[in-house]
């Protein structure tokens, strides 16, 4: 009756009388009494085990932690008697969601079942009236980074995207989606329209062209992924290094290209230079980083409504620092 740690069972004879006491006038010595010993029986305690949430990423396979459950005994904690422990508990995947890496990102109610245990310090599951109570398993997004790469046109021209410069990185470092998905194209935009802007100055737009969405076959499913994007440069490309031209002393030569740009058909040289050029690039000049787009489609606004006489290094250099000074 006081061994907690007794088995549960049916304990024959194990309760005997050793006296009594009565009253309104009982007297033992007035009667032969015979004890007759009764059983004591040791009932299951009641114990709720319940398995907890796990998670798993899209993609992988996961084992499921035979160490993720909570106690709850009778008494409303988690404490077995005599120090008993349950230290693990045997689990299961009801549709087989913890090892099918195809199974979409969600919740997957009541799918992790526990389907037995074991202790220690002496425990023995025969004492216990267990219950089980099932867990959820989620699937989380898999994360994977999409990066643009950098795409180049020539001034005067618009670009037309190639949905297929780019890269992909998954979360294990290579660029193998699982389940053999792939990731096709990408959609880009380009940020304030340079990639379509004609006159946008030739020069490098660091991280320019950005990726909005993305679509891929054999089973990819955006849904299934936590995606980051990392934008790509865009780069214009004027003439050749060196062969932005202008006559001596003057601009004349370059800016009739200029302004006729849109009838060169290569982009990135001049069929028929003009003779006595010096080279010089007109984005060699510091101060012109400094410009802001806006303020560098000034400076070529003023350029093509400045007479050709006017156009001069010392000139062109003026109109340069001035969109500095006023930003």
């Amino acid at each position: 009756d006081a061994t907690t740690t007794a088995n549960v069972g049916g304990y024959g004879d194990e309760i005997e009388i050793t006296g009594q006491a009565g009253s309104n006038g009982f007297s033992a010595g007035n009667y032969d009494l015979s004890y007759v010993t009764g059983d004591l029986v040791v009932n299951q305690r009641a114990v709720t085990l319940t398995a907890s949430q796990q998670e798993r990423i899209y993609g992988d396979a996961m084992i499921l932690d035979d160490t993720s459950f909570t106690v709850t005994d009778l008494d409303g904690d988690s404490v077995l008697p005599n120090g008993e422990v349950i230290d693990t508990v045997a689990l299961n995947s009801v549709t087989g969601i913890d090892a099918t890496t195809t199974a979409n990102v969600g919740g997957y109610g009541d799918e992790i079942e526990i389907t037995g245990q074991a202790g220690s310090n002496g425990f023995d599951a025969g004492n216990y009236d267990l219950t089980y109570v099932t867990g959820d398993l989620v699937v989380n997004q898999r994360s994977v980074t999409l990066t643009a790469l950098q795409q180049e046109r020539g001034y005067g021209t618009s670009l037309t995207f190639d949905s297929e410069a780019f890269t992909v990185l998954d979360m294990d470092g290579d660029n193998a989606l699982p389940n053999g998905e792939l990731i096709e194209v990408v959609d880009l935009v380009s940020e304030g329209g340079v990639a379509q802007d004609l006159i946008a100055f030739p020069v490098r737009y660091p991280e320019n062209l950005r990726i909005v969405d993305q679509s891929g076959t054999d089973g990819f499913l955006a849904e299934n992924y936590d995606f980051t994007y990392v934008p790509g440069d865009l780069v214009v490309k004027g003439f050749p290094q060196g062969t932005v031209l202008f006559a001596e002393g003057s601009l004349e030569g370059y800016f009739d290209l200029l302004r006729g740009v849109s009838k060169i058909e290569a982009p990135f040289g001049l069929v028929d230079s003009p003779s006595r050029m010096a080279t010089m690039l007109l984005y060699g000049y510091p101060e012109w980083e400094k410009l802001s787009a806006a303020s560098r489609k000034w400076v070529l606004a003023m350029i093509d409504l400045s007479p050709d006489e006017k156009l001069t290094e010392q000139y062109l250099l003026f109109l340069v620092r001035q969109a500095v000074n006023e930003g």
